[in-house]
């Protein structure tokens, strides 16, 4: 350890200047006075917590919470944190209006994540931050590259503050930073992705995309179709406002609609172009225009106004076919239902009718799968789709929304088969005499080139059940004795025919 002789032996020099230096207060405040210079635009963190190279699990924990409630919760004062848990101390030190960086206020009523005023300490971290995100007009920047960038004079932030502060950038400038993963956009900021990004700053790169020319143009139809209201921030387009909903709505569509040849020609171009987006800008000024049969939207051209026209009213028309395609097919297979059980699908009320149908049979239904349909029909449901999509499912064996196309055809084989079995026995039940205790009700069809078909039930009460019992062993051994089965067939159907002609 130095004594204060000691520090007064020896020569302090500073960028060429020499200091007097006698005493250890005097060495503290000589280098706090350098560290000020050197980090002159570090914003000033009051939060042993957060303010970390490395951070416990117990503050990692809390950062974490509360980059979520950054994302998901940014029109909320405090972001929505109850209490006064770990996350809302480092909020008010680092993001809230209390906090020097003062990232997240409220302006004419509205919470959201703005740039810091020039009268704060964070002023300088956070139009650096910016200035880097400007860089990525040319081509993609590293996060990495920005978090090193943040650590070094004059920042000399932290491990713990800078995932904070760079995400509080990105929701400032949502609209026009676009985040990669490996090379693969992400259209969407949430709280899984950042974390990753705070492990692996290395794999992810950013973005900035800028409208000019035909470009703007075309934006501003874009704007129509999609219904964006944000474009100016600064005066400057921001495409991005365009490309998350489009890539929202594709993701919203159900599996079917996703896979599905009935479609249009070029509604299905713009499915598979939103589908396989990669660069926004490529899916907005080329992909798209090529599956509307345009050429790419270059930067360099200034016209093409029918083009553009054409452009919007193609992709409203698909846009509108693609919503359409799922609820048709719910309406094709809702009618199929009614029609293949012989009611009109016109009566409202032709749920119910086949739901009471299926209440008579169900405790007669004893096979598996026809019990299940049984069942399934008679489910209460308030929803007319969602009963048919229940219904649909279980005969197709798959969910409809993941059906594909021979999906509905297997459907239809299927349906006119339980439907089959499930009059054959509403038949059977209907002949059933009222006034006895029955133990069986049998129905048989039997069907020849010779004589046609004939029908006929037969309900046996418990004596009866045994009578045929010793009656089909007697049969049983006389066809035993027939050397060829399909003769022992015909002939026992030859006899039931005769039976039942006589009987009739």
């Amino acid at each position: 350890m130095l004594t204060a002789g000691g520090l007064s032996a020896g020569r302090w020099v500073h960028n060429g200047t020499e200091s007097k230096i006698r005493s250890g207060r005097q060495l503290n405040e000589k280098l706090s006075d350098i560290c000020d210079k050197v980090y002159e635009s570090s914003p000033r963190i009051d939060n042993e917590i957060i303010n970390r190279r490395k951070l416990s699990s117990a503050a990692a924990a809390a950062r974490r919470t509360l980059i979520k409630r950054m994302i998901e919760s940014s029109t909320l004062p405090v972001l929505g944190v109850d209490g006064d848990p770990p996350e809302k101390s480092i909020y008010r030190s680092v993001l809230g209006p209390e906090s020097h960086l003062e990232l997240h206020r409220v302006v004419k009523g509205e919470w959201a994540f703005r740039t810091p005023s020039k009268q704060s300490g964070g002023y300088s971290a956070f139009k650096f931050v910016e200035a880097f995100f400007n860089s990525a007009s040319g081509g993609a920047v590293s996060v990495a590259d920005l978090f090193v960038e943040l650590r070094k004079p004059p920042f000399g932030l932290r491990d713990g503050v800078i995932p904070l502060i760079v995400c509080a950038a990105m929701l400032v400038r949502e609209s026009d930073v676009a985040l990669y993963e490996e090379g693969a956009f992400r259209p969407e900021l949430s709280a899984p992705t950042f974390e990753r990004l705070i492990k692996s700053p290395e794999r992810f790169t950013i973005r900035r995309w800028r409208v000019t020319g035909v470009r703007s143009k075309v934006f501003e139809e874009l704007e129509r179709v999609v219904g964006s209201n944000e474009k100016v921030r600064g005066g400057k387009i921001r495409i991005l406002n365009i490309v998350r909903p489009l890539l929202r709505f594709v993701s919203s569509l159900p599996p079917y609609t996703m896979q599905t040849s009935q479609l249009s020609p070029t509604t299905a171009g713009i499915r598979n172009a939103l589908e396989q987006a990669t660069e926004p800008d490529i899916l907005l000024f080329f992909d798209l225009p090529r599956a509307c049969g345009l050429d790419p939207f270059e930067l360099s051209q200034r016209a093409r106004a029918e083009d553009i026209r054409r452009y919007r009213k193609s992709l409203k028309a698909s846009f509108a076919e693609l919503r359409s395609v799922y609820p048709t097919l719910i309406d094709v297979v809702r009618t199929s239902i009614a029609d293949t059980f012989g009611i009109s699908e016109d009566d409202d009320a032709f749920i119910l009718q086949l739901q009471e149908r299926a209440t008579t049979l169900a405790e007669y239904a004893v096979e598996r799968d026809l019990k299940m349909l049984v069942d399934r029909i008679r489910r209460p449901e308030s929803n007319v789709d969602r009963w048919t999509e229940g219904v649909a499912g279980f005969v197709a064996e798959r969910p409809v929304k993941k059906w594909r196309d021979e999906d509905q055809a297997r459907f239809q084989v299927r349906l006119s088969q339980f439907a089959r079995r499930f009059t054959l026995l509403e038949a059977t039940v209907a002949d059933r005499p009222k006034e006895c205790r029955l133990e069986a009700s049998i129905r048989v069809s039997l069907t020849g080139t010779s004589f046609g078909q004939l029908d006929h039930a037969v309900h046996l009460g418990k004596r009866a059940v045994k009578q045929a019992a010793t009656l089909e062993q007697a049969l049983q051994g006389v066809l035993d004795d027939a050397k060829d089965s399909n003769v022992a067939v015909a002939a026992l159907c030859e006899a039931l025919r005769r039976r039942l002609v006589n009987d009739s």
